[in-house]
């Protein structure tokens, strides 16, 4: 008998990435026969290209992630009993605080007076 399971699982719920860092997300889908699976990203079917990969465990993976690659994500199952469509799982991609440095330098003053035999001496000048 032909069936798919109301609910999908999908994980991570929700994902933070790094700007530069790789992003997966799995989708489980119970289904007799297997489903099809499919992906979405912003509800619109999302084209494997590269750094985009989809595996055939039912993956997506996201290399090298993009500003462009924030977005929320569904997984699409269907086979010959219907199509579900999973809940969608948020990506959101942070830029690295910059580190800051403090170049300080080291200024000494000292102060005096030059003597030469009791007699006080400034280079180019008199005291």
């Amino acid at each position: 008998m032909a069936h798919i399971k109301r609910q999908i699982s999908i994980s991570p719920r929700s994902v933070r990435v790094e700007l530069g860092g790789r992003a997966e997300i799995i989708c489980n889908v119970n289904a007799t026969p297997v489903a099809k699976i499919a992906w979405h990203k912003n509800g619109a079917p999302l084209v494997p290209n590269p750094p985009v990969v989809i595996t055939v465990e039912d993956k997506v993976l996201l290399a090298h992630v993009t500003m462009q690659d924030m977005a929320n994500y569904t997984c699409v199952a269907e086979n010959i009993a219907g199509k579900r469509v999973s809940e969608p799982v948020s990506l959101t991609v942070y830029e690295p605080c910059p580190v800051l440095s403090n170049h300080c330098a080291l200024i000494t003053f000292v102060t005096g007076r030059w003597l030469w035999n009791s007699a006080c001496r400034l280079p180019a000048r008199k005291c």
